[in-house]
């Protein structure tokens, strides 16, 4: 909600809770597909463990998709090493 109202477009995933989230947030976009919301990202903040992150995401075909390859790891959850190997700038929660 903050980046939305500084400006951010902000476009929200989730394999479980979308609906519940647009009723909640309407003033957001929203995406029914994880690589549809990656498609021109120039940020990433994944902020679930779902495993359609955490373990299925491939660094490399991710990236291929969004605009820049920056991405906030706000569970500690991806393997750090992995998405720095392919081109990200990785940021996690209490990381270097």
């Amino acid at each position: 909600m903050r980046l939305k109202g500084l400006g951010a477009d902000v476009v929200v995933t989730d394999p479980a809770a979308l609906e519940n989230a647009r009723r909640r947030h309407p003033q957001l976009e929203y995406a029914a597909e994880r690589d549809e919301a990656l498609r021109g990202a120039e940020a990433v903040i994944i902020v679930t463990e779902w495993d359609l992150y955490r373990r299925e995401m491939d660094p490399d075909a991710a990236g291929a998709l969004v605009a820049d390859r920056v991405i906030v790891d706000g569970r500690n959850c991806l393997d750090s090493a992995a998405w720095r190997a392919a081109g990200w700038r990785y940021h996690g929660m209490g990381r270097p």
